[in-house]
């Protein structure tokens, strides 16, 4: 029995087509040689995704970051020219110094209160506008974006009158160790900047959540 089951194994084995197996040889060698294709096109696209995303975030940051850098350049520049000025025409040291501290102690920081809520408002609205830009709702865009000025606007235009009409009370109120009078007066020239501040601040979240900066 036992060598009547060698026997018809043998026999069977050897009936088989001798290409079948070189055709399970080639079908497991182009199958391999097919995933190793597959994966170096998958590793490829990976490698320019991330060189393309490293490229956009690149972009959008050193702009960015140069305007940053400028902006608080500029404070400085505007301080050296300023004694500069002042002292071409004779003014005294310590006139022009405390001139510069009521300038940039209390009228930046009285300006600054409505701005950095005009800030918050805007940065609290880019992930809205995003989401309704990428499932293409842009009657909500108009909407958020709306509803995010007139709230802005309601902090802005009160403070501006505000800052204005009472910039020299506030002043002697909080900063009483500077000129009031020179404040207030800083205060009426310069506080309708909160109003166009807050508009670009919300403009520009706006522009960058539809991909338009």
């Amino acid at each position: 029995v036992l060598f009547v089951l060698i026997g018809t194994l043998l026999t069977a084995g050897c009936s088989k087509n001798p290409d079948e197996g070189g055709e399970i040889i080639l079908d497991s060698v182009t199958s391999e040689a097919a995933t190793e294709v597959t994966t170096a096109v998958e590793s490829t696209s990976e490698t320019e995704t991330t060189t393309e995303l490293c490229r956009l975030i690149a972009l959008t940051a050193i702009p960015i970051m140069i305007g940053q850098t400028f902006y608080q350049i500029s404070a400085a520049i505007d301080d050296i020219m300023y004694a500069n000025i002042m002292k071409s025409i004779g003014t005294a040291s310590d006139v022009i110094s405390k001139t510069n501290g009521n300038y940039n102690s209390s009228y930046i920081m009285l300006i600054n209160l409505p701005m950095g809520v005009a800030s918050a408002m805007s940065s609290s609205m880019l992930p809205s506008v995003v989401a309704s830009y990428a499932q293409g709702k842009i009657n909500d865009i108009r909407s958020k974006i709306e509803a995010t000025i007139k709230i802005n606007m309601m902090i802005a235009i009160p403070s501006f009158i505000g800052l204005t009409m009472l910039g020299g009370p506030i002043i002697q109120l909080l900063f009483p160790r500077y000129n009031s009078a020179e404040g207030a007066m800083m205060l009426k020239i310069g506080a309708i900047a909160v109003v166009f501040y807050t508009m670009s601040t919300v403009t520009s979240s706006a522009l960058q959540g539809i991909d338009r900066i």
